[in-house]
């Protein structure tokens, strides 16, 4: 059964942490819903630059990511809104 996205949000989610460098690669985080996760396009539409910066944004530790069950990857909200702010890129 197909979920949509913010059920997923209000649900409990196991993620893979792609901040759990140097630890074991396959390690999960449990994330309960309070923030909003974004995709690679919203992240990108907000820099106004390809999705594909970001995930190299991501590679290069600029911005941390987290990767669905699925394998794709989803970024904090707020921690984007404060790399926006720092870039000036907001408008």
């Amino acid at each position: 059964m197909y979920r949509h996205e913010s059920d997923i949000r209000q649900s409990t989610v196991m993620i893979k942490n792609d901040e759990a460098k140097g630890g074991d690669p396959m390690a999960t985080t449990t994330a309960k819903s309070g923030e909003k996760l974004l995709t690679p396009a919203e992240v990108a539409a907000l820099f106004r630059v390809d999705p594909k910066t970001v995930t190299r944004w991501a590679k290069a530790g600029k911005l941390s990511s987290i990767r669905t069950l699925g394998g794709h990857r989803r970024y904090w909200e707020n921690e984007v809104r404060s790399l926006l702010n720092e870039s000036g890129a907001n408008g």
